[in-house]
């Protein structure tokens, strides 16, 4: 799972690429997957409510998508992103990354 967010005072993004693999349940990669795809699309819908949003793209294994920074948004996206650390805290071996930036 690779995570990659951007906050700016325009607009943010958030990036999640990796984490649908069926092929792994003997070491947790499910659940965890299960996880950080909750924590994501939660992340989504409460900034679409306070902002506008657009997906760039979503499919098993992936969701990317932007919206409009504010009060809000910053607060759903800070809150989403450290929740995704504390799942890569506890399974690092499913993790290539967390990261702010490009």
């Amino acid at each position: 799972i690779n995570v990659n967010y951007q906050i700016n005072n325009d607009a943010i993004r958030l990036s999640i690429k990796g984490h649908a693999d069926e092929h792994q349940p003997e070491n947790n990669f499910n659940a965890v997957c299960g996880m950080v795809s909750v924590l994501a699309e939660s992340c989504l819908w409460g900034c679409s409510q306070y902002s506008k949003s657009e997906v760039i793209s979503r499919e098993s294994g992936n969701l990317d998508f932007w919206c409009e920074s504010n009060e809000k948004t910053r607060a759903i996206i800070t809150t989403c992103v450290e929740g995704i650390k504390q799942v890569a805290l506890q399974f690092p071996h499913c993790f290539g990354g967390v990261t702010n930036g490009a």
